[in-house]
């Protein structure tokens, strides 16, 4: 009888956290995320290019767009934003040109 309860009182602790981590609230959180971080980027047709990586406590994510100022001519942007999944907060981080590159 204990074992049983104990094996109860563990199920219905683990509901919410199995229910929170369905595929489809993980698409939420991960478009959620994209949306905040490219509305805090200030680039021009900002979006997340790529799928966002969670963290545990933040995820982060890789946004493009192009420069708004003038004198930048629209130039190519690219931005790594953290976002916090218990405040909702996004900032972001410029990249550097050659980026990439430096990824290899």
């Amino acid at each position: 009888m204990r074992h049983s309860l104990t094996a109860l009182t563990t199920m219905l602790a683990c509901a919410g956290t199995v229910a929170a981590s369905t595929p489809e609230a993980w698409q939420e959180l991960f478009a959620e995320a994209g949306r905040q971080c490219s509305a805090v980027s200030g680039l021009l047709d900002a979006a997340a290019l790529a799928q966002p990586v969670d963290l545990g406590d933040v995820v982060l994510v890789l946004v493009g767009g192009m420069w708004p100022q003038p004198h930048m001519k629209q130039a190519p942007a690219h931005l790594l934003c953290r976002y916090s999944k218990a405040s909702g907060e996004a900032m972001v981080i410029e990249l550097p040109a050659d980026w990439r590159t430096q990824l290899r």
